[in-house]
C-alpha cells in the first residue's frame, strides 16, 4: 500500500488474494470458472455466492444425488485451496409436504450441514413452502424506514418539489420493491398488498395528496404503474432480456416443458405460461443480440480523423462548412457514408442510422 510518499511492509501472500485489490475480483472468477462442470447437479454462481439444486418426486434420491455434488464439490476445495465452512452453508428442502422424508446433508470431513426452513441467497428470501411472505415483509420494513427519508426531505413550509420527492423515490424505495419481483411472479396479490400500500403512502408523501385522492389519478398523474402491472412489465421485461441472449443461464425459464403440460396440481404455473397469459406471445417479438467471439484486444483500432478539430473553436461555422466538405469529399470518397444520432430523455432513449447510397 501507498500513502503519498510512504510504503507499507512487504508481505508475501501464499494463499488467497488481498482484500481491496482491483484483481482480486477478476482472479477469484478465475479459479472458481469451473467448478459448476466438476458437478453433475444443476448450480449457479453469482460472484462468490453459489448453490447447487435438484428436482423431482423422491425425496430420497434427491438427496442422494445431492449428496454426491456436495463430494464434489469439497473435493474441488481441497484441490484448488479453498475451505468448506458449515457455518456459512445450509440446505433446505423445498416441499409442501406437512411431513416430509428427513433429510441430511454432510461435508467431506462428517459435518453436518444445517437444515433450514428459509434462506437468503442474493437478498431474496427462499422459504420451505415455496412462499415469500417472508421476503415480502422485510422489504416492507426496509422500504417503510426509508419513507421518513422523504418525509424529512418534503418539510412542512420549505422543502423540495414533487418532482424532486419523486425523483428520490424511485431509487430509494421503489428499486428495493422492485428487487427480484421475477421470482414470486405466480404469487398471489394478496401477498404484494404491504408492498401496494407502501407504493401508495410514497405517491401521496411526494404529490401531498389528501387520503382521499383516487389511486387511479395519482398513477395517471404522476407516470406511475400500480405495482400488479409493475409485476408484469418487469417480468416480461425479463423474459425480453433472455430472447435477446440465447446463451443466457435462465434460457430454461421461457421453454416449454413438460411439467405444464401435465402439472402436479391446478394452480400450477410456470415463468413461461405466466408471460404467455401476460401478452400474446406472437406480438413478442425480439432479436436475439449475436455477440461476436473475437476479443476485442483483437478487433482493428478505428481510424479517427482530427484535422479539422483545430478549426472548431477558432472560426464561424460558415467557414468550417466548406473546409469540412471539402476535406471530406477530397479524402472518403470512396467510402460509404454512414451517419448517426442519438437522444434520450429522462424516460426514452431514441437513435437514428442512415447510410447513404452511391449512385
Amino acid at each position: 500500500m501507498r500513502l503519498g510518499s510512504t510504503l507499507s511492509l512487504t508481505k508475501r501472500l501464499e494463499n488467497g488474494t488481498p482484500q481491496g485489490s482491483v484483481l482480486s475480483p477478476i482472479l477469484f472468477s478465475l479459479i472458481i470458472n469451473d467448478l459448476p462442470e466438476r458437478i453433475t447437479s444443476p448450480a449457479a454462481f453469482y460472484a462468490d455466492d453459489f448453490c447447487l439444486w435438484e428436482c423431482g418426486s423422491d425425496i430420497t434420491l434427491l438427496n442422494q444425488l445431492c449428496q454426491r455434488s456436495l463430494f464434489k464439490v469439497c473435493n474441488w476445495c481441497e484441490e484448488c485451496g479453498f475451505k468448506t465452512s458449515s457455518t456459512k452453508s445450509a440446505a433446505v428442502l423445498f416441499t409442501r409436504k406437512h411431513d416430509p422424508v428427513p433429510i441430511s446433508m454432510i461435508l467431506r470431513d462428517g459435518t453436518r450441514l444445517q437444515m433450514k426452513n428459509e434462506y437468503k441467497y442474493v437478498r431474496l428470501t427462499f422459504q420451505r413452502n415455496g412462499s415469500y411472505s417472508q421476503h415480502v415483509q422485510n422489504i416492507a420494513a426496509k422500504c417503510r424506514a426509508r419513507l421518513n427519508v422523504i418525509r424529512m426531505l418534503k418539510g412542512m413550509s420549505l422543502g423540495a418539489g414533487k418532482r424532486s420527492l419523486l425523483t428520490v423515490y424511485r431509487p430509494l424505495v421503489r428499486s428495493v420493491i422492485e428487487y427480484g419481483m421475477e421470482a414470486y411472479f405466480f404469487t398471489s396479490p394478496s401477498l404484494l398488498k404491504p408492498l401496494r400500500n407502501i407504493q401508495n403512502d410514497a405517491l401521496r408523501l411526494c404529490t401531498g395528496a389528501m387520503a382521499s385522492t383516487p389511486l387511479i389519478c395519482l398513477h395517471h398523474a404522476w407516470d406511475e404503474m400500480p405495482l400488479l402491472i409493475r409485476h408484469k412489465f418487469l417480468c416480461l421485461k425479463f423474459k425480453a432480456h433472455l430472447l435477446t441472449f440465447s446463451d443466457h443461464p435462465a434460457q430454461s425459464l421461457i421453454e416449454d416443458c413438460w411439467q405444464e403440460r401435465f402439472p402436479d396440481s391446478p394452480s400450477f404455473c410456470s415463468y413461461n405460461m405466466f408471460t404467455k397469459v401476460a401478452i400474446n406471445h406472437s406480438l413478442f417479438a425480439v432479436a436475439p443480440l449475436r455477440i461476436p467471439n473475437i476479443p476485442p484486444w483483437s478487433l482493428q483500432k478505428p481510424l479517427v480523423d482530427f484535422d479539422l478539430l483545430q478549426f472548431v473553436h477558432q472560426t464561424t461555422s460558415a467557414f468550417v462548412a466548406p473546409l469540412f466538405w471539402s476535406h471530406f469529399h477530397n479524402t472518403y470518397d470512396q467510402c460509404v457514408e454512414i451517419y448517426t444520432d442519438g437522444s434520450k430523455t429522462s424516460t426514452r432513449a431514441g437513435c437514428a442510422i442512415y447510410i447513404a447510397e452511391k449512385n
